[in-house]
């Protein structure tokens, strides 16, 4: 059995650390809707839906979106972890247990905040200025060398920032050549680099405090579907912290009948040269699907087909196209 961890911080942490609270570029603050509610407003399930920004106090089901590359929130994480860990380890439940599945962040999945890059998918918050300087620090060594690639004669690694949202947008792609455009490519690298490096110390933890052999799962992306916030692989899994990465599928319309194609949506041979399991959701669904009293969730947006040979259609086809991503002939 694998045992879920949720590693999104509670209100006690923001209290204390309200510098690794989720800001746009004007200092409003990120605000995540916590629960999926039916339409008289029950939970049905926890849930972790961005709903934009504002400064106002929390309503009765938010919080806050939270600095995925915090140091604050990667010590919570580990700490949560390790009590965790251990005390399962005494019970005669960890007696099945043979991994950990490591969840959080939005939808569940880690990924970025704002699906949209409006604001560029960047953090501005002080938590994250300065983790991206000890990133920064890393990579060149040196300020002088900081100052060489990013052109610019003051910067320090206390100062290092993310453009602003103009910035960003000024240029149709980052050339990351010395200047501007490896400020950009740094700072944008980042926003996987920054949660693929907390993820891998979290994983290693987990795996350190359990002390026997297990293996950690979570939700995970790479080019084939380029989510800003997971994209940084190798740096996940260094050390063989991470097993086994999961991806989602695509709702309508590309997993209608018609369309594209709903799954397939990793680079599995590329986990697969790195020993790394892939698994592909396909959670497509019938009439025999339990529905959610949601107004989202229609039969249209959802792709389900009309009829069972609809659904062998779709099935076929997105099980073909996971077979190909894993290049097996």
């Amino acid at each position: 059995m694998l045992v879920a961890v949720d590693l999104s911080p509670d209100a006690a942490f923001f209290a204390a650390h309200p510098e690794e609270i989720f800001v746009n570029d004007r200092g409003e603050r990120g605000r995540v809707w916590t629960s999926v509610c039916d339409t008289s407003g029950k939970p049905l399930h926890a849930q972790y839906d961005f709903t934009g920004f504002g400064n106002a106090p929390l309503k009765d089901g938010e919080t806050w979106a939270f600095s995925y590359g915090g140091p604050a929130w990667r010590a919570f994480a580990e700490e949560k972890l390790t009590r965790f860990v251990r005390r399962l380890k005494a019970s005669p439940a960890g007696n099945i247990v043979v991994g950990f599945h490591l969840l959080g962040g939005m939808d569940g999945q880690f990924v970025q905040w704002e699906y949209r890059p409006h604001h560029g998918h960047f953090d501005y918050s002080e938590g994250n200025r300065r983790a991206l300087g000890e990133y920064l620090k890393g990579i060149y060594g040196s300020e002088a060398a900081l100052r060489e690639a990013w052109g610019d004669g003051r910067v320090t690694f206390a100062t290092a920032a993310n453009p602003s949202v103009a910035e960003f947008g000024s240029v149709p792609f980052f050339d990351d050549k010395p200047g501007k455009g490896r400020r950009l490519a740094d700072c944008r690298r980042f926003v996987s680099s920054g949660l693929a490096r907390n993820l891998n110390a979290m994983a290693r933890r987990a795996k350190d405090e359990w002390g026997r052999p297990s293996v950690v799962e979570l939700w995970w992306t790479t080019a084939i579907w380029p989510q800003p916030s997971r994209l940084a692989l190798d740096e996940l899994i260094a050390g063989r912290a991470v097993d086994i990465v999961k991806t989602v599928s695509w709702y309508a319309p590309e997993r209608s009948i018609g369309g594209i194609g709903g799954s397939g949506n990793n680079l599995g041979e590329s986990l697969s040269r790195r020993g790394v399991l892939y698994v592909q959701e396909m959670d497509h669904r019938t009439r025999r699907s339990g529905k959610v009293d949601n107004p989202w969730w229609t039969d249209e947006k959802v792709g389900m087909p009309p009829d069972d040979a609809g659904y062998e259609l779709q099935i076929t086809r997105d099980a073909a196209s996971v077979i190909a991503a894993l290049s097996i002939v």
